[in-house]
């Protein structure tokens, strides 16, 4: 869906959008916040809804020209809804029907008469609204997030003879492509108006891959090809792919795409097969996989030293490494390797879009540099609007701040591509609504985390959410379980917590004792920060609660509406001093302000 006014597009996010087509369908009528709660976030996301609508109404009414105290377009009606208010008239296309238009006014205006020619390819539901003395045209066009020439799901290849080389070279295919901005890439059908499929077999000496192109909803085969090459020459394939591709779909290249789409980053064909097999392994999110996914990328890279994305997989997976899986005597090592491997690759090539999205995960995993996370990962997709993480990136600084309205809607851009990760938008969620407040919808979602990976994942906050809707016991049996972990970041993160569960459960000096085994550790971050916060308020120290909670807030996250709802906070909230530290949350929020949110 999008708006533009005299063929420029103005720029909404995705709420505001969806506002402007419930208001539109029913033109001049009361829709009541609740409907409207319910048509643009469902009844399964949890947001602050309140907050949520009033933004999205000020960016519609920004974007229109328009304004509360005397509508054109939008009308309040205090604590019922909202109205939209110009006359709308529906236009037939000629050419296109039965595909609609809607013309609307301003209220002093007179619609102008219908455009019968010329007029762009047109959806049913598409808009156009017209105000102003000199007309001055609005179009509201609905492409769902297919770009103009449709959308391509890449199906991972079948290799029976060697299982990681087919997701692989999918993968790899759907990076190719992904830096052209005339389609969207997607790891799934839904959605898509194309599929790419096939399968890999050995046949001797040469290594066969059939490929093939066909449209999604009748199945007609667009393309198909068997591509028979020698084992060191695999690499060729997928330049073969994604050019006929390319040819296929007839989508037009500008200059810097086409570069893009023909350049090969190796010549040596078992590093590609080992950077294929690093990729396919770090999706997995298990410790195992990553492990085997580090071994790989630094395969490849003995092999072509110069591999510039088998070094932006590496980085990518020392900065899991150091968040999720390395042990106490690792995380140093892990965390120096993470902004080395992102430092190798961008002076190997400052254009890549991967390099970039490498450099946004050491920011977001290892540096909890939001800042620099949203930086890095806006640029990687202005270079490859296909890479779904670094909206999930994007997603977890706004999260960290509050702003959970705009951690949802990146998490959906996210997601709307349908890639490989499809661990990562549910835990998005579950934080969310965890961080909200929302402790039944979080449990959830995180039992489908846990079910889906690793614990280091995010037990620690399945088990918080237990906790919180009322399963004491549960909390603190797998928070117990937890703090043995072999992860340091897991093992850290869950005694802070289980001290917080046990204190809150009247157990005081087990609570210490799990105060004084985090201290004592190698690994602390804001989470951890946090909950020792938490902690020492259930112990009724509230300087000391004071104190880590401020640090929490220092180093990473400054997450508002968890501060002003998380029961374990409680005490202090009848505190004068929680008043202050409400006030410097939102001073520290503040000046995270325009890099997080623009």
């Amino acid at each position: 869906m999008e708006l533009s006014r005299q063929g420029r597009t103005i720029a909404l996010r995705p709420q505001a959008l969806k506002l402007l087509a419930v208001l539109l369908a029913r033109p001049g009528e009361l829709v009541s916040r609740d409907d409207l709660q319910r048509a643009l976030w469902g009844d399964d996301t949890f947001v602050d809804f309140e907050q949520g609508l009033n933004h999205a109404v000020r960016e519609l009414r920004a974007a229109l020209g328009d304004a509360a105290e005397s509508p054109r377009f939008v009308q309040t009606l205090p604590r019922r809804g909202y109205r939209f208010i110009a006359p709308v008239e529906q236009l037939i296309h000629r050419e296109t029907a039965p595909s609609t238009v809607a013309a609307l006014t301003s209220p002093a205006q007179h619609p102008p008469p219908p455009i019968t020619n010329r007029w762009p390819l047109w959806t049913a539901g598409t808009a156009a609204l017209v105000a102003g003395v000199v007309i001055a045209m609005f179009t509201l066009r609905s492409e769902g997030t297919s770009p103009p020439y449709g959308s391509l799901a890449v199906r991972p290849f079948t290799s029976p003879a060697d299982p990681a080389l087919g997701p692989g070279l999918a993968n790899a295919i759907s990076s190719r492509l992904g830096g052209q901005h005339s389609v969207s890439i997607r790891g799934s059908d839904r959605g898509a108006t194309h599929v790419l499929e096939g399968d890999i077999a050995a046949a001797g000496s040469e290594i066969v891959v059939n490929a093939r192109l066909r449209e999604s909803d009748t199945g007609r085969a667009v393309w198909s090809e068997r591509v028979a090459v020698r084992a060191d020459r695999l690499f060729s394939v997928e330049d073969v792919i994604a050019e006929q591709v390319v040819s296929s779909l007839r989508l037009r290249l500008a200059a810097a795409e086409q570069e893009r789409l023909r350049r090969r980053y190796t010549a040596n064909s078992q590093a590609y097969v080992e950077y294929l097999r690093g990729r396919a392994e770090l999706a997995k999110y298990t410790p195992e996989g990553t492990r085997e996914a580090i071994a790989a990328f630094e395969s490849a890279l003995r092999r072509d030293p110069q591999y510039v994305l088998a070094r932006a997989g590496l980085a990518m997976a020392a900065a899991d490494m150091y968040l999720r899986f390395s042990a106490p005597n690792e995380v140093d090592r892990w965390g120096e390797r993470a902004e080395e491997e992102a430092r190798a690759t961008l002076a190997l090539d400052s254009d890549l879009a991967e390099a970039h999205l490498a450099r946004a995960a050491v920011a977001r995993k290892r540096e909890f540099d939001w800042q620099e996370t949203v930086s890095a990962g806006r640029r990687a997709l202005q270079l490859n609007p296909n890479l779904e993480q670094a909206h999930f990136f994007v997603a977890a600084a706004y999260y960290h701040h509050g702003y959970m309205e705009e951690a949802v809607i990146e998490m959906e851009k996210g997601r709307q591509l349908h890639g490989v990760d499809q661990i990562e938008p549910i835990r998005i969620e579950a934080l969310v609504a965890l961080f909200s407040g929302s402790f039944a919808p979080a449990r959830a979602r995180l039992e489908e985390v846990s079910r889906l990976s690793s614990q280091a994942i995010g037990d620690t906050y399945l088990a918080l959410a237990y906790f919180y809707s009322g399963s004491a016991d549960r909390a603190v049996k797998m928070l117990e379980t937890l703090s043995s972990h072999r992860s340091a970041s897991t093992s850290a993160r869950a005694s802070a917590a289980l001290a917080g569960v046990l204190a809150a459960s009247g157990r005081s000096d087990a609570a210490r004792a799990h105060i004084q085994r985090v201290l004592q550790g190698s690994y602390r971050d804001h989470h951890v920060a946090y909950s020792l916060g938490a902690a020492y308020t259930q112990l009724g120290q509230t300087d000391e609660a004071d104190r880590w909670l401020r640090t929490a807030v220092d180093t990473g996250f400054p997450c508002l509406p968890f501060f002003e709802r998380d029961p374990l906070l409680e005490p202090l909230r009848r505190r004068a001093q929680f008043a202050d530290l409400l006030a410097y949350i939102r001073a520290r929020r503040e000046v995270s302000l325009s890099a997080t949110r623009r």
